[in-house]
């Protein structure tokens, strides 16, 4: 039969240390504590000092879903947006940013990316239908009249040039900008990460219980883990479900 009834008490004290003692745990801040089991559920951002202090192996934390900065300077399009990129004073951000910076959290700077601004169809026949408009009000069918300028101004091409006299050569530059836009990559938001990658390293904590294999009634749950996920609550399921799961094996190793 588990015990229901108990008593809980919240401490709010930085935890300097902690060391197996006896059966159980002694956690040091300003005075000492005993506990039979400990969960470690620090998030990503308080270091990994305790648990390093126990010898229990990580992988290096770094920020992960985050705005990157850019070697271009897209201040002229802050808060402009287009197919889930948004642009900022510093670089980029935005969802596919976001996912982006996560899949190459641990690349070294500088890398570059690739990105379809917008598909511009049957271009040759809006050139043809539009003689005299200029060329920045017809990709501006396509996306925001400022990044179409800021487009045109990189490759070289006059915003207001009349679309008759866009010829082929030009045309074919302007789509295959549109379409593989490049944009070097420098560092990270400092300071704009949701998540970070890195933490407890899996092979130290058993998955069925999240518990150390090291140490027995010591567990890990949330972001202290070497777990991250995309945008799209999946880091919150993350820590609801590592939490519950530690829970529950702390019921069941405890039950009398």
């Amino acid at each position: 039969k588990f015990i229901k009834s108990f008593n809980c008490k919240i401490i709010n004290e930085e935890v300097l240390n902690i060391e197996p003692y006896s059966a159980g745990y002694k956690l040091t801040t300003n005075k000492d504590y005993f506990f039979d089991a400990v969960v470690v559920a620090i998030g990503g951002h308080a270091g990994l000092k305790l648990v390093e202090n126990l010898k229990i192996s990580t992988v290096a934390q770094t920020p992960s879903l985050v705005g990157l900065v850019t070697e271009q300077d897209f201040s002229s399009l802050a808060g402009v947006s287009v197919n889930d990129v948004l642009f900022t004073h510093k670089g980029v951000s935005g969802p596919y940013i976001y996912k982006l910076s996560s899949l190459k959290a641990r690349d070294k700077f500088p890398y570059k990316i690739f990105l379809n601004l917008a598909e511009i169809t049957d271009f040759q026949q809006m050139l043809n239908s539009n003689p005299h408009k200029e060329i920045k009000n017809i990709l501006g069918q396509f996306v925001p009249k400022s990044l179409a300028t800021y487009v045109l101004n990189q490759i070289n091409i006059a915003e207001n040039t009349p679309c008759h006299k866009i010829n082929g050569q030009i045309r074919d530059k302007i789509q295959t900008t549109f379409a593989n836009f490049e944009i070097t990559v420098t560092g990270k938001v400092a300071d704009g990460e949701v998540v970070t990658c890195g933490g407890v390293d899996l092979k130290e904590i058993n998955s069925k219980t999240l518990e150390s294999k090291k140490y027995k009634n010591l567990y890990f749950c949330g972001e202290i883990l070497d777990i991250d996920g995309f945008c799209g609550g999946f880091n919150l399921q993350n820590c609801w479900s590592t939490g519950y799961i530690v829970a529950d094996a702390i019921k069941n190793n405890f039950m009398l």
